[in-house]
């Protein structure tokens, strides 16, 4: 099966009465201004999360063409080390836990860069009270023009503890850790619980999206790679 990744405006006007004359306002084009020139990137998705359709934002995002995207999962352009987070999310909105979820997003374009932003995604529903879509809203980081700020204490990280970093960003597990830097599991596991206490965040995915967002880990980057001066 496949999808057309397209902007499909509703065809809805409303007329207003009014000093003689008539004025028709067309939502449809208004509705399209919002989602093409809002600098949002904007994507509908059918159950399975896969693209129906996305507004020139997201597609320039992650540096596609309409048909690179058709039926291409939404999954597909996070960082391997939060798709898990996210899946818990969609699976909570496709069982009716919620309505919607808003998250911090580290996101991987096709030619295998990298944007930051926070995403809300909303579950839309059909007459007989299922999940018949998602609508997601992705709101990208600016670029920053303040200079670098300077690296604080405790955030530099050993030159251990920045690979073990780069490895869960990569999606890595902990045997797979264990078996690359020939450590134990319970030595990787050890090192990981310090890394979420350093930097204050409750699980693995959270921590990779605190790296990208505090210039730890490099954006884009693949890959994902500490950036040198966070290594003590």
């Amino acid at each position: 099966m496949t999808h057309e990744v397209e902007s499909r405006p509703a065809e809805l006007t409303h007329s207003v009465h009014g000093l003689g004359a008539t004025q028709t306002i067309d939502y449809a084009q208004v509705a399209l201004a919002i989602l093409q020139y809002s600098g949002l990137c904007i994507a509908n998705l059918d159950p399975e999360l896969r693209l129906v359709e996305a507004n020139n934002e997201f597609v320039h995002h992650v540096s596609g063409t309409s048909a690179s995207l058709s039926g291409r999962s939404f999954l597909d352009f996070l960082n391997p080390g939060t798709q898990e987070q996210a899946r818990r999310h969609f699976g909570r909105l496709a069982s009716g836990q919620r309505s919607a979820f808003t998250d911090y997003l580290v996101g991987v374009s096709l030619q295998g860069g990298q944007f930051t932003g926070h995403l809300t995604a909303i579950a839309n529903h059909s007459d007989t009270g299922r999940m018949s879509g998602v609508t997601v809203i992705v709101q990208p980081d600016g670029a920053s023009a303040e200079p670098p700020r300077p690296v604080r204490k405790n955030r530099a990280l050993n030159p251990l503890d920045a690979r073990i970093l780069e490895g869960i960003a990569a999606g890595a597990s902990t045997i797979q850790l264990a078996a690359k830097l020939h450590l134990s599991r319970q030595g990787i596991e050890y090192r990981v619980s310090s890394l979420l206490r350093k930097h204050r965040v409750p699980n693995r995915a959270a921590l990779v999206s605190r790296a990208y967002a505090t210039g730890v880990l490099t954006i884009g980057a693949w890959p994902p790679s500490v950036r040198p001066e966070f290594i003590e």
